[in-house]
């Protein structure tokens, strides 16, 4: 190909230009056949309407006087098909800028849809009512969407064999950092889209394992909440708002062992003034007696919690066996954060740790009663290591070799089995679990199963992990 060179000091006309590009094109195209598509095949065929058949009201009969003698009874309705996906006609914040629909849809779903505990889908109400701010969010808030499907991704990569490049949810959550940063420095800057986004970054950064990360953001969460005029204001005024940054707090505080960020166990004494806290799904007169009644050494303080906590298991086994009506998602939540705080603040797995050998296994018990109801995003239960090496403490004091303390160090070892422990790698609690078999002289899963029933159990998720520890 001969080369022709352009002076670019002279006047670039239109004809030079197209000089340049013919000249140019003729060495990427040289020997080949150039096929264009005529527009008229580009634009494709017109979607063909779809005609189906309404039925219209039933009116009543006609009077004699009505001029309605002969009222139709069908009529025929047009109307053009609809081509995409669910996403593709929804108003989402941003334009996709070449990326798959197809990835937007399913990471949206994914992050909308109810998380329940499996085994107990019959136990729970599904959501009625409008889209919760956390869902309506993702479509109205450009950062929000970008945590979501930073989230997403993950979450999914998490759970399945072939996930998506990672390298999408590092784009997707630097995108949210940069707006949410210059967000903050505008007018208004404690709004509810901007701490719902930090919630989420924090929550991102603890799906990663990143915890140190979340704890930064869970730092200046709290600073924007002061400036809301605090927990119980904004509890108060924002109930989803508040129960989401209360979970976070929760979260961070069972893996790092410290005391929640926010105060909320004692905000729940002032249940007067917060609408969600004065909705407990046990009642007083629910509370029965449980098999923590008979230790005389454990405190007031953990047997209200452990009585509380034993009703909300019967609760939720009457409701997966249908004996009563499904429990209400929300006021469940509620339950399981003020019970969660309230335990933590009794002691923190960090330390100091409870004086009371007694207490310090009944409280670790609870907790690990507790963990497979704080599932993660992703549908997984967390990782709690303190909490597994407290249990593991705990098992070869005084304590597990009592007499008295049979019953409920049984209920702890098998409880932390199915929740807190893997039972490949934890040959010791097999033989922890067959000496406190034996010494409580039980040799079937009838005689075992009334123990247990005493103390904090769901047949759902316990049955099965203790019947394969005890070998029943």
């Amino acid at each position: 190909m001969l080369y022709e060179f352009i002076n670019n000091n002279a006047q670039i006309n239109p004809a030079a230009r197209r000089r340049i590009r013919s000249h140019a094109a003729t060495g990427k195209n040289l020997g080949k056949t150039l096929v264009r598509r005529s527009r008229k095949d580009l634009l494709g065929p017109a979607p063909r309407p779809v005609q189906v058949t309404v039925p219209e009201r039933i009116h009543p009969p006609p009077k004699p006087h009505d001029s309605r003698a002969h009222p139709r009874q069908h009529a025929a309705t047009t109307f053009d098909r609809q081509i995409g996906d669910g996403v593709s006609i929804s108003s989402l914040p941003i334009d996709f800028l070449g990326e798959s629909r197809a990835l937007v849809h399913k990471a949206v779903t994914f992050f909308c849809r109810m998380h329940y505990t499996p085994q107990l889908s019959d136990a729970f109400q599904g959501h009625k009512g409008p889209p919760t701010m956390w869902f309506q969010l993702a479509f109205e808030d450009e950062a929000y969407f970008h945590i979501v499907m930073a989230i997403s991704i993950t979450s999914l990569n998490n759970v399945m064999a072939q996930g998506e490049d990672p390298a999408l949810a590092l784009q997707h959550q630097g995108r949210t950092v940069y707006l949410i940063n210059s967000r903050l420095s505008q007018a208004n800057p404690v709004s509810n889209a901007n701490l719902a986004v930090v919630v989420m970054i924090a929550q991102y950064e603890r799906l990663r394992g990143r915890f140190l990360e979340s704890l930064v953001h869970l730092d200046g969460l709290y600073s924007m909440v002061e400036m809301r005029g605090g927990i119980a204001t904004l509890i108060r005024d924002e109930p989803s708002l508040g129960q989401k940054i209360a979970r976070l707090d929760l979260d961070l505080a069972l893996y790092v062992g410290t005391r929640p960020r926010f105060d909320v166990a004692i905000i729940t004494n002032d249940s007067t003034s917060i609408p969600w806290l004065s909705e407990p799904l046990i009642a007083d007169h629910e509370q029965e007696s449980c098999g923590f009644s008979d230790y005389l050494g454990l405190s007031i303080q953990l047997q209200s919690l452990a009585k509380q906590i034993t009703c909300l298991g019967r609760q939720v086994n009457d409701a997966h066996v249908g004996l009563r009506t499904a429990l209400h998602t929300r006021s469940f939540h509620v339950t399981l954060l003020r019970l969660g705080h309230r335990l933590i603040h009794f002691g923190p797995l960090g330390g100091p740790r409870p004086t009371s050998e007694i207490d310090n296994a009944v409280q670790l018990g609870l907790i690990a009663f507790l963990v497979p109801f704080m599932h993660q995003l992703d549908g997984t239960m967390p990782h709690c290591p303190l909490l597994s090496h407290q249990i593991h403490l705990a098992m070869q004091r005084d304590f597990a070799t009592a007499e008295h303390t049979q019953e409920v160090l049984l209920w702890i070892l098998l409880v932390s089995g199915a929740s807190v422990f893997s039972q490949l790698e934890d040959d010791w609690l097999v033989s922890a679990v067959s000496k406190a078999t034996k010494t409580l002289d039980l040799c079937t899963w009838e005689e075992l199963a009334c123990v247990m029933d005493k103390y904090p159990w769901i047949d759902g998720i316990y049955n099965k992990p203790a019947r394969l520890l005890c070998g029943f």
